[in-house]
């Protein structure tokens, strides 16, 4: 007999999440419409032997299919109407919209990939069915079944690959062409009909602009920094009129939910920097009035209490008069730029926490309106003007600058791969980034492989972006920008940059930027351990010979070429205000020193007798637990560095996690010196000025005052 075809559905649980809508009662159909709709697939390939990866290699881009007949001719063209005659032919092909999404199952789909564990789950649930029955799974006929149903349904999956690697293709094409480039007056139709089949999220319309007086801008106005700036009328669709009418420079703050206390801090910080640029803070839907009125007050109202670290280092090191210059400060809804019920995450109710700020930081650095922004999440706390993000020169010139985490190992290298995760490793950087016809018909250069992008590609890191602080240039950033959202909305690559409930994804930022033919611009260095040196006795000397030790739950960055350190993370602080007697234990357990001796009576017997000096902490961590005298360089590293010399024997990472008291944010300690103490990987540790250190007491004081 044959098993009935309910029983697949049932072996793989589709209940288990939200919009899967594969029936297996309908492969068959499914692959037909693949081989009949999607020609990236090679329609001659066997499904009776069908290998989803080598398939990879058949995929066909239609209208380079087309032009590699007549390169001559296409070549010839100038560059505008290269571009007209490319979504000429593409309209040949294609009618509705490019960009689908697809929710699937992910237990599902990776699964595909392994097709051994596919075919040993199925076997395993058919005999589960046929036992229940009375019958006897029969090999030789219920294997090729369960062979067949492996072939269709990587017919149907490898069709939908081919579908995205098409999608992200136009993409790049219509960014190279109608974002990046000037628009001619034939290409206006162009521009706006592939807008929406490319982002089907998009309404049609800009955000609502709103300043701290409570004035609203007409529908589709952008506020007006800079005066000199000629706009165009919008004719090109609402993507191209936002970089035509986006001016000036400007600060950006995403207000994710549940974090509207550390934007109030972030804006008390700016002005204590005297920041001159306007401020915008980006939310979907409006922020309630009563918060909204809280972050005015913070940009404008006078300060009366100064805390003495101010006092300090404005009166007696510079004899400054204390100014709080007030803020321009305006408030952008997001949502009428967006199509919800397109958007796959926003049009589902259960999205979560980490969903929802996820994509507010993402759309924050597209809805923007400056032609040039420094986009600040709010756990960041600048340390230096906000102009120097602007003045850096990688910045300058590619269009945007991003900075890289801690070089974490432990929490960050993937030691088990779930399947699929090699394989959507290899679709992204393979097939998904400017291919070679890219370069020969619009001169977009191949992605070339550096030590960044290895980390994540070839070494099987899980991140590298920062996503604290961003520079971005709006026209130069854009296509790379929009491309990363729609990576985002694709939940097949959660198989190896895992969006979810309970977790936070950011490589889209720069894998955006790839996928639109531009080389990610980072921060050389890693992010830096900040802090206090640990007391000597205090270091874990199981581990440790002579490397220095920093710990705490803040990283920051700096400027490589001048050694500045440029902005901090807001966790240390978060975890002494949220935890405070829990994280201030931590505190005291490491730095509180303990001297323990062994003393012999004269029967033999021996005790140990402990001293305790609080004095380190006492002086220097209980009145400023963020304390920063010492910015550390720690080495980076791709596997573990070991020694068996126990005499100078130094901790094997560079950044080991620590018990954080069950407070909100990881507590990290960092090293100078790696595996050995004169072989080893060594760091660099800068101790800063009195000065310096004061300026930041200010800052992180001015930070915790009660909002």
């Amino acid at each position: 007999m044959k098993i009935n075809q309910s029983s697949i559905k049932r072996a793989f649980n589709p209940s288990r999440h939200r919009r899967l809508t594969y029936l297996v009662l309908t492969v068959f159909l499914l692959v037909v419409c693949y081989i009949q709709i999607l020609p990236g697939v090679n329609r001659e390939s066997s499904i009776r032997d069908f290998n989803i990866i080598r398939n990879r290699k058949s995929f066909v881009h239609p209208v380079y299919e087309r032009w590699s007949q007549q390169q001559d001719s296409i070549h010839d063209l100038d560059f505008n109407t290269k571009c007209e005659k490319y979504f000429q032919d593409l309209s040949s092909f294609h009618h509705g919209e490019f960009t689908t999404f697809q929710s699937h199952d992910l237990d599902i789909i990776s699964n595909i990939y392994k097709k051994k564990k596919f075919i040993r789950e199925l076997e395993k649930q058919w005999k589960k069915e046929l036992s229940a029955k009375g019958e006897r799974f029969n090999k030789e006929v219920h294997s090729v079944e369960i062979e067949k149903v492996y072939n269709d349904r990587s017919y149907a999956l490898s069709g939908e690959e081919a579908k995205i690697v098409e999608a992200f293709s136009h993409m790049r094409i219509w960014g190279k062409c109608f974002v990046e480039s000037d628009i001619i007056n034939s290409n206006y139709k162009w521009a706006a009909e592939y807008e929406s089949k490319l982002y089907p999220w998009l309404s049609g319309s800009l955000p609502m602009y709103e300043n701290l007086k409570g004035q609203k801008l007409p529908p589709n106005e952008l506020p007006i920094y800079d005066d000199q700036k000629k706009f165009k009328n919008p004719t090109s669709g609402i993507i191209r009129n936002l970089v035509d009418k986006s001016n000036g420079k400007g600060i950006v703050i995403p207000v994710l939910p549940e974090d509207f206390s550390n934007v109030g801090r972030l804006i008390r910080v700016l002005r204590v920097l005297k920041n001159d640029l306007p401020i915008q803070l980006l939310s979907l839907g409006p922020i309630p009035d009563l918060q909204k009125q809280k972050f005015i007050d913070e940009a404008q109202t006078s300060r009366t209490y100064i805390p003495d670290s101010g006092l300090e280092y404005f009166k007696k090191l510079f004899n400054m008069e204390i100014q709080f210059p007030p803020q321009d400060l305006w408030f952008v809804d997001m949502s009428p730029a967006i199509n919800y019920e397109k958007h796959p995450i926003l049009s589902e109710d259960d999205s979560s926490i980490h969903e929802q700020s996820t994509l507010i930081h993402t759309l924050s650095t597209i809805f923007h309106s400056f032609e040039e922004a420094v986009i600040l999440l709010p756990s960041a706390i600048p340390t230096v003007e906000i102009s120097k993000f602007f003045d850096l020169s990688a910045y300058k010139d590619s269009g945007h600058f991003f900075f890289k985490l801690i070089s974490s190992y432990e929490d960050n290298r993937v030691n088990k791969f779930n399947p699929g995760f090699h394989e959507i490793t290899e679709l992204v950087e393979n097939y998904l980034t400017p291919s070679k016809l890219d370069t020969e018909f619009f001169g977009i250069p191949k992605r070339e492989p550096n030590a960044d992008m290895t980390r994540i590609y070839r070494h099987n890191f899980r991140k590298l972006i920062d996503p604290t602080v961003m520079v971005l240039n709006k026209k130069k950033s854009l296509n790379g920008l929009l491309s990363g959202h729609n990576f985002l909305l694709h939940n097949l690559f959660s198989l190896r940059f895992p969006l979810g409930k309970d977790q936070m994804n950011f490589e889209h930022f720069w894998i955006g930027q790839e996928l639109a033919g531009h080389v990610p611009t980072f921060n050389i260095e890693y992010a830096v351990g900040v802090g206090v040196l640990t007391p000597s006795k205090n270091r874990p000397l199981n581990i440790v010979t002579t490397a220095q030790e920093i710990c705490s739950s803040s990283w920051g960055q700096i400027d490589i070429f001048t050694e500045e350190l440029m902005y901090v993370t807001a966790f240390q602080l978060d975890n002494i205000d949220k935890s405070f007697d829990k994280f201030m234990g931590v505190l005291e357990k490491k730095y509180v020193e303990v001297d323990r001796q062994i003393v012999y009576n004269d029967d033999g017997t021996n005790k140990t007798i402990e001293t305790i000096d609080r004095k380190f902490f006492n002086t220097k961590v209980k009145p400023n637990p963020f304390l920063i005298e010492s910015v550390m360089r720690v080495p980076t590293i791709l596997q573990p560095v070991y020694s068996q010399d126990i005499a100078f024997r130094e901790p094997n990472f560079g950044w080991i996690s620590q018990d954080n008291g069950g407070s909100n944010f990881p507590y990290w300690c960092s090293y100078d010196v790696i595996g050995h103490s004169y072989n080893g990987l060594r760091g660099i540790v800068n101790n800063i000025s009195t000065d310096t250190s004061m300026k930041y007491k200010y800052l992180f004081d001015i930070w915790r005052q009660p909002l």
